[in-house]
């Protein structure tokens, strides 16, 4: 009787090996993937994705705020163009 459960043990203890080499092998490879291996890891590209996603922020930004200064550039062009052709026609009609 006692070898029977020494057997069921023995049975039980080599399947528990067995997993532990299987969530051992897992554990390497999620590891791997984090930290990268010789290439980025999935921390090291996330933090490349945040800053990307920053500078576009920036640049978007910035390129809004020189938008607004190009129309208030063409806006002063077109009213001093037509400050001179008021001028040239007030000076022709006098």
């Amino acid at each position: 009787m006692e070898n029977v459960e020494i057997a069921k043990i023995s049975t039980k203890i080599d399947h528990m090996s067995v997993q532990l080499d299987d969530l051992d092998i897992k554990v390497e490879r999620m590891d791997e993937a984090i930290r990268g291996n010789g290439t980025h890891g999935l921390i090291t590209r996330m933090a490349l994705h945040d800053r990307r996603i920053d500078s576009s922020e920036a640049f978007i930004t910035e390129f809004q705020a020189i938008r607004k200064w190009v129309v208030l550039g063409i806006l002063g062009v077109f009213g001093t163009m037509a400050w001179n052709v008021i001028e040239w026609y007030i000076q022709t009609n006098a």
